[in-house]
């Protein structure tokens, strides 16, 4: 995992920022607890999904969209518009078990207070720039920070894999 987030982070450098300076943005990164905070939040991606929390409401899933669970590491929130409804579309940057990457498109449509949601995805590659996809890595740096504070702040026994 932590080669392949070293490579994410190095794929993002551009005309701002270099490849070193991607990389000391996850300098300070304790993987090992990084990697123990990640495994609780892996879950099925299905292809579509409803939700409905109204009286006469269901839950449907469609067929698992990927072969094992995964972790939303990143979203890129796109083009989203209110209506009747709250409509969104999205990427989403998904870590897999192998330590590979997956880009997601997500289709949103939430009613009410979201009382009622549908979410379409499909598989959009495995390189986030080729897919379409902006990722803002200072965020994600941030993010994954927080995670293993988060984890660290539990007290939970470290178990080694």
């Amino acid at each position: 995992m932590k080669r392949s987030l070293r490579a994410l982070f190095r794929s993002g450098a551009d005309e701002e920022h270099d490849a070193q300076e991607m990389q000391e943005l996850l300098e300070d990164l304790d993987f090992a607890s990084l990697h123990q905070a990640l495994l609780g939040l892996r879950e099925p991606v299905y292809a579509y999904r409803v939700d409905s929390g109204g009286e006469q409401g269901f839950s449907y899933r469609g067929p698992e969209l990927l072969p094992c669970p995964a972790i939303r590491l990143y979203t890129d929130e796109g083009d989203a518009y209110i209506d009747v409804a709250y409509h969104a579309h999205a990427y989403e940057l998904w870590l897999l078990p192998d330590a590979g990457f997956v880009v997601l498109s997500r289709v949103r449509t939430a009613i009410g207070d979201a009382e009622s949601v549908m979410e379409y995805r499909c598989v959009k590659g495995m390189n986030w720039k080729e897919a379409g996809m902006y990722i803002d890595f200072l965020e994600l740096a941030d993010a994954l920070e927080d995670l293993v504070a988060a984890f660290l702040s539990h007290g939970l026994p470290r178990y080694e894999l």
